[in-house]
C-alpha cells in the first residue's frame, strides 16, 4: 500500500482530518521520489507487529515515537506522530507554518532529532513544552512503547 492510499485510509477510519490529509499528501507531493520507497517500506515494517525487521536501534524501545502537538491561537492544530524509525525525516511532515511557530519559541526541532538516540532512555517527561503569551503551545515528546 502506497503512503497516499495509506493516508486516505487513515482519513476514511477518522484517524485524521480533512486538514491533515491534505497536509500530509502536500508533504508527500514535496518528497524526492526516491524517498517514497524508503518511507513505505519504514511505514509498512513500524506498523507489522510481527515482522522481523520492525525493531530498530532505539535501544529498549523499538516502537518508540516522538509526537509533536501545536496548538495556536489562529487554529492552526498539528498533531504528528512518528515513529523514531522516520525522526530523521519528521520535519518533511511538520507543515510550514507549524514550523514556523515551533522556531519563534526557540526550539531547534532538528538539533532534538539528532539526539533522539540518546534522548529515548533516559526521557520520561516532555522534551519541549513551551507556553507562549500569544496563546501558541508546542509539546514535543517521546511515547516509548516496548
Amino acid at each position: 500500500m502506497n503512503e497516499k492510499t495509506k493516508i486516505l485510509e487513515m482519513l476514511n477510519e477518522g484517524k485524521i482530518s480533512v486538514d491533515e490529509a491534505e497536509r500530509l499528501l502536500s508533504a508527500i507531493d514535496q518528497v524526492k521520489p526516491d524517498h517514497h520507497k524508503k518511507i513505505s517500506k519504514a511505514i509498512t515494517l513500524s506498523t507489522d507487529k510481527n515482522s522481523p525487521t520492525s525493531t530498530s536501534n532505539t535501544g529498549k524501545y523499538p516502537r518508540a515515537k516522538i509526537k509533536i502537538i501545536v496548538d495556536s491561537k489562529d487554529g492552526d492544530n498539528v498533531r504528528i506522530s512518528v515513529p523514531l524509525k522516520l525522526a530523521k525525516s519528521i520535519t518533511k511532515f511538520i507543515p510550514h507554518s507549524a514550523m514556523e511557530d515551533i522556531e519563534d519559541e526557540g526550539i531547534d526541532i532538528k538539533n532534538i532529532i539528532e539526539h533522539l538516540d540518546e534522548l529515548v532512555d533516559e526521557m520520561d517527561e516532555d522534551l519541549v513544552n513551551v507556553q507562549s503569551s500569544d496563546g501558541d503551545n508546542v509539546r514535543i515528546f517521546i511515547e516509548k512503547n516496548e
